[in-house]
């Protein structure tokens, strides 16, 4: 079993950004918390000095962004471990993934650390999974980074390039 952090390749692809400034706190909030609810369509952008680089299927900004075509692709795999956010790129609807899925699924004693003084994570140099918290899930990410990046299946990125979607990068964290 592999589990991957989901990236963007932002050295290929735009990314894109609120037409609005939005504050720091705004960005923090996407931990594993339901906004469904009170969610008011995003309005998103591309930088202009992004002008060379190419449209893709995803995105990054503060949580994983797809367009249809890849939600029509990927939406049975997220399944009930995230929430879609409508945002708007121009005239087109593409879909925030906050993902609400956050498990206790580190091995601690396999994992690399990085503590604070009162014993909470500040990083995690090396991860370690609990194979059977993991099993099944195709997008997920750990209470302890609640914050951060999502995590993946090895199925989550088959179907990713089986299909061609363009603008996921992935970056192998966990090999069993």
């Amino acid at each position: 079993m592999k589990i991957y952090k989901l990236r963007f390749d932002g050295t290929n692809y735009k990314n894109l950004y609120p037409c609005e400034d939005k504050d720091a706190d705004f960005y923090r909030m996407f931990d594993g918390t339901s906004y469904i609810e009170t969610w008011e369509k995003l309005d998103l952008t591309y930088l202009d000095e992004e002008e060379g680089l190419k449209e893709g299927n995803y995105t990054y900004l503060f949580m994983p962004i797809v367009d249809k075509a890849a939600l029509n692709i990927l939406q049975a795999l997220i399944g009930e471990d995230a929430e879609l956010l409508p945002m708007m790129r121009g005239n087109e609807e593409v879909y925030g993934i906050n993902v609400l899925t956050l498990l206790d699924a580190l091995d601690y004693e396999k994992s690399e650390c990085v503590k604070f003084s009162d014993g909470k994570i500040m990083a995690i140099r090396r991860y370690a999974f609990i194979e059977n918290e993991v099993q099944g899930r195709h997008i997920f990410k750990l209470s302890d980074e609640s914050h951060g990046a999502p995590f993946v299946s090895e199925y989550f990125k088959k179907i990713v390039e089986e299909n061609g979607l363009t603008g996921f990068k992935f970056e192998l964290v966990w090999d069993d």
